[in-house]
């Protein structure tokens, strides 16, 4: 077998992504869509919702890359994202019902990184595929050694299969599904050591493994992660909008070109215009902290299939559909203030209750008639200028005593205490506007993901 050594850099050329600002608040329970792939095979995606956040890195964000210039970025359209990383029996569902060959397979070779003499290389190695990387998987491991083309083919099929749109993500869209959030270099927080538990990555598995090599990265991660290679999806903490392994397993192709981000807020940004690169994204099992780091970008030629990078795939609404999602989301967000106010004031009924019986006293209902009667007879046309003078401070002295009532009744009106949950739950007029919510939220919901 014929070896050719090359160095990563040749194949992956660093760059680096994002950070958040403004970012919603994910609400569980998360909104699922199941896709079929056949053979009884599935796939899971969860819906992200539009927001804004900080693409990039800050400057004083540790092994930051120059090419994470940090800059507001808005994701204005909800979407799907797989809860995992394509895994090899979701790919072989793929093969199987289209008969499609992989670059590698066309090509006969592929890149593989192994270990040797104590060093982690890269090689050309003959025969190389995703039916045979260099190390064992399992079908529920995510798929490995496909190209961005590959990647591009399985979305096209699964595209017809499903009667979805479904794509890989923009480089925006991944970031911000990946910090979901958060500010910090990791999904854990600024520190690499406090990540066990939370990521496939450079553990001290793989250091025992590679022991002479210190010069490249950064260092190992401080913890074992219980996997030197690829390990199950989902083996690890799940984000906020309830992903996995989004720093670490395997890294995933974007749709986007590579290039350096503009300055200034952006809107749906989908990579450079121009350039042969695609995006990567996301940490690897061999990967050390400084790539496992949310804001890390690295760049390949789309034909490029390796042992440390694979798939996460998206699903998109088109235009038309988006404008009926956003007049559902209008109206669900006006059910729900309908039914917040409703509880509101289910809440607030017995304050009303005492409030209505005070002033419909004798001594309030007096005290109104009188300013009422008072303000009648300054209105007439034939009153006397004598007597308008007369009349003003009678009018004073009313208005006086009506604010001097309401001080009363507002007084007593603080010590009424609220309506307890269960009679506020079981208001006629809070039931409806439940339900009203309820069916509006339900019609978004399916308009989102069907």
């Amino acid at each position: 077998m014929k070896y050719l050594i090359l160095a990563a850099a040749v194949i992956f050329i660093g760059a680096a992504t994002a950070v958040w600002a403004e970012s919603p608040t994910p609400q569980p329970p998360a909104k699922e869509m199941i896709l079929d792939l056949g053979n009884n095979v599935t796939m899971k995606l969860v819906l992200i919702p539009g927001g804004k956040f900080l693409m990039g890195s800050p400057e004083t964000e540790e092994h930051r890359n120059l090419d994470e210039l940090q800059h507001e970025v808005t994701i204005s359209k909800p979407f799907c994202l797989g809860v995992t990383h394509v895994t090899v029996d979701q790919f072989a569902a793929f093969v199987k019902d289209s008969s499609y060959r992989t670059d590698a397979e066309k090509d006969g070779w592929s890149y593989g990184v192994v270990v040797r003499d104590g060093n982690l290389v890269v090689e050309n190695i003959i025969g190389l595929s995703w039916r045979h990387p260099t190390f064992e998987q399992k079908g529920d491991h995510p798929v490995v050694q496909v190209s961005w083309n590959d990647a591009q083919a399985f979305c096209d099929w699964l595209s017809k299969k499903s009667g979805k749109n479904v794509r890989l993500p923009t480089e925006a869209q991944w970031e911000y599904a990946c910090r979901a959030g958060t500010t910090t270099a990791y999904p854990w927080g600024d520190s690499p050591d406090d990540g066990k538990g939370w990521a496939n990555c450079a553990d001290q598995s793989l250091k025992k493994m590679v022991f002479r090599q210190t010069s490249v990265g950064v260092g190992f991660f401080s913890w074992d992660d219980g996997f030197v290679f690829t390990s199950p999806v989902g083996s690890f903490k799940a984000n906020a909008f309830g992903l996995y392994d989004m720093n670490g397993n395997v890294m995933q192709w974007c749709a986007d070109r590579y290039g350096d981000y503009k300055e200034g807020p952006a809107a749906d940004p989908t990579g450079a215009d121009l350039g042969d690169r695609r995006v990567v994204r996301g940490g690897s099992w061999s990967c050390r902290p400084r790539r496992c780091r949310s804001a890390y970008r690295l760049a390949a030629l789309p034909d490029v299939r390796i042992d440390r990078v694979g798939i996460r795939v998206a699903v998109l609404a088109s235009d038309s559909t988006y404008v009926e999602i956003e007049r559902l989301h209008v109206a669900s967000q006006l059910a729900q203030a309908t039914y917040e106010t409703a509880k509101a004031a289910a809440r607030e009924a017995p304050k009303t209750a005492a409030m209505n019986r005070m002033k419909e006293s004798s001594e309030y209902r007096q005290a109104v008639d009188n300013l009422a009667n008072i303000e009648r007879e300054l209105a007439a046309g034939d009153i006397s200028p004598d007597d308008r003078v007369k009349l003003a401070p009678d009018k004073l002295k009313a208005k006086a005593l009506i604010r001097q009532l309401d001080d009363s009744i507002a007084t007593q009106i603080s010590m009424v205490g609220d309506a307890d949950e269960a009679t506020v739950m079981s208001d006629p007029a809070v039931i409806a506007a439940g339900k009203a919510e309820k069916a509006a939220m339900d019609q978004y919901n399916r308009a989102i993901l069907h």
